[in-house]
């Protein structure tokens, strides 16, 4: 939460270890932060689509 307030989630991109961890707690310990869904969003996805220029 501190990196979120510092920072903003506009900034934070989500990643793991997959295939050799699943990443399902991660996702869910962040889904289950006191966020908005679009910084949820942001972090969980569109920041890494619109770093690589997928969206």
């Amino acid at each position: 939460m501190d990196l979120i307030r510092t920072i903003g989630s506009d900034r934070i991109l989500f990643g793991s270890d997959y295939p050799w961890i699943n990443p399902r707690k991660d996702i869910e310990r962040i889904n289950g932060l006191n966020i908005s869904d679009n910084d949820k969003k942001l972090i969980l996805g569109e920041n890494a689509a619109r770093l690589f220029n997928l969206k």
